[in-house]
């Protein structure tokens, strides 16, 4: 088990740290990266139950389980209640458009920005191959190595793109040997990975800054709060034959449609009663 990262290194962002400093160069950082990621790279498909909780946009998240699906670009998310009809049911086949179901409210909202939706529900911006980069460790799809260095027992590779991946070696007698991916950066977004299997994540802790409020820059006036999410992966079916049913959903002649300004005066996850409520 790699430590999650909180208050272990140097550079901090959020909770998470970082280590950081010049480091010495790497110049085989490419095939480094092509080792770490190779099982990452080998998931086509992947179901999984995630359950995550925390804080989006400045509101407190009850922890959720959900049911997943990522594949070729494609999302599916069902959040479970404790008890009768989903939280929500978001179907993405792809980055353009997707839909949510809102089954208790019987709404729903249909070709909208999946990463628009993911933003409302969760305080997490990402289309579906993000999310499946994100999910499985890969952090950012397809992108390739442009530097590499050595920081005491850490290595950092930077990505296209501005993304940095950060290394550590497997414990000893653990699930593996050579280095897997531990922590990573995208933007305003830093992930911390633990509990690897077989190289692959099953624990995560993601933070988003808010934008800058620097007078004079694009995000001016449009401030939105951190996001500090803590999520864990389990019964996790890797590259398994999917149904394409699953990237696919019926909407019910009786949902009413609604906008994404509505579901953002009430996310699902932020509007759960606390626990023992009737």
């Amino acid at each position: 088990m790699l430590p999650a990262l909180v208050g272990a290194c140097g550079s901090a962002r959020g909770g998470i740290e970082l280590p950081s400093g010049t480091g010495v160069p790497l110049a085989d950082h490419a095939a480094i990266w092509e080792a770490a990621t190779e099982p990452c790279r080998s998931v086509r498909s992947m179901e999984f139950n995630l359950s995550i909780g925390g804080r989006a946009h400045d509101a407190a998240l009850r922890r959720t389980r959900m049911r997943g699906a990522v594949e070729g670009g494609a999302l599916r998310l069902e959040a479970l209640a404790p008890f009768g009809a989903a939280l929500f049911i978001l179907v993405a086949p792809d980055d353009r458009a997707a839909t949510l179901l809102l089954p208790r409210d019987r709404q729903v909202i249909a070709g909208a920005d999946p990463a628009v939706l993911l933003d409302v529900l969760a305080g997490l911006e990402l289309g579906p191959a993000d999310v499946a980069a994100l999910l499985t460790g890969c952090l950012a799809p397809g992108a390739g190595t442009t530097a590499g260095r050595r920081l005491g027992d850490w290595t950092v590779i930077d990505l296209e793109g501005g993304v940095s991946a950060y290394l550590r070696d497997a414990p000893a007698g653990g699930d593996g040997a050579g280095p897997v991916v531990a922590a990573g950066q995208r933007g305003r977004l830093t992930v911390a990975y633990s509990d690897h299997v077989r190289g692959l994540p099953r624990g995560f802790r993601v933070e988003v800054e808010a934008p800058s409020t620097v007078p004079g820059t694009a995000d001016a006036g449009d401030v939105a709060a951190a996001t500090d999410l803590n999520a864990s992966l389990t019964q996790v079916n890797i590259n398994t034959t999917l149904h394409p049913a699953v990237f696919q959903v019926d909407v019910p002649a009786e949902y009413a449609p609604i906008t994404v300004d509505q579901l953002r005066g009430a996310p699902p996850l932020e509007s759960l009663p606390p626990h023992g409520s009737p």
